[in-house]
């Protein structure tokens, strides 16, 4: 095994603030979310201003405290024109917060092509990281990096609010659980600004999960979409528990449709 460590946490697509290291999205996995067009949630106020005010409060404590430690279970499908998998990797990873750096451990990386053929390629990938971490710090000094913090995820906050427009949408079924469904959609659209569909809890105003989708497509990429599965522990900490991701790229030589998954767990505060 061999770390990979940064000034952050890793992250292919955007980076969160050190103090949120649940909260910092990577590639992950399939979304569990069964639409069902169905009677009330439960009891929601009239008055979205008081459910965005119940909203903004409960997901003030998302990643905090942050772990110290976790691990993560990732796959990772490249698919073809009629996004049918052509090569499948799993991974597994440690990620420790130390020193006040996130340190990445990638302890293996198995690749399977079609055919069933199983290639072990743990040290292809740790040079892959790392040229690509080289490559977003240069991005981080052009200003072509994407960036979101919790205040962009949640987007509840009393001066965010002005920036999108809410509204109610069919409740659902996540987990057999029945759930109220939240959409936020910013009123500039722009590569940077995500528009929201919020998974709630009704009885708690709990966030389960929240699905993601760029108001406006950044360059080359066709399609985006990512969901992030929310929880809490039996301590009461609230954090990422599942990250998925679809993505397509054209690219002028080639073009690139890609899946991810990653699921975390064993968490040490």
């Amino acid at each position: 095994m061999r770390e990979c460590t940064s000034s952050i946490a890793p992250s292919p697509v955007n980076r969160m603030k050190s103090g949120e290291g649940m909260l910092r999205i990577r590639f992950a996995a399939f979304m569990i979310f069964v639409c069902a067009g169905i009677s009330s949630a439960g009891d929601l106020p009239d008055n979205l201003g008081s459910v965005l005010d119940r909203l903004e409060s409960n997901c003030s404590a998302f990643g905090k405290p942050s772990p110290k430690r976790y691990r993560a279970q990732g796959t990772l499908q490249q698919m073809n024109s009629d996004w049918k998998p052509e090569t499948v990797t799993r991974t597994e990873k440690e990620f420790t917060f130390r020193d006040s750096t996130w340190q990445e451990t990638l302890i293996k990386a198995v690749r399977t092509k079609r055919g069933g053929k199983e290639e072990d390629i743990t040290r292809e990938m740790i040079e892959n990281d790392e040229k690509n971490r080289r490559n977003q710090k240069d991005k981080n000094r052009q200003g072509q990096s994407l960036s979101m913090d919790s205040e962009d995820l949640f987007v509840f906050a009393k001066k965010k609010r002005g920036e999108y427009d809410f509204s109610w949408l069919s409740d659902s079924l996540l987990d057999g659980r029945r759930v109220a469904r939240l959409s936020a959609v910013p009123k500039k659209k722009e590569a940077e600004r995500f528009c929201m569909t919020y998974a709630i809890q009704p009885d708690s105003m709990t966030v389960l999960m929240v699905e993601m989708k760029p108001s406006k497509n950044p360059k080359m990429v066709k399609q985006l979409s990512m969901t992030l599965s929310l929880s809490r522990d039996p301590d009461g900490h609230y954090f990422l528990r599942r990250f998925w991701m679809k993505l397509f790229v054209n690219l002028l030589v080639k073009k690139i449709r890609t899946e991810v998954v990653e699921e975390y767990g064993g968490l040490e505060y």
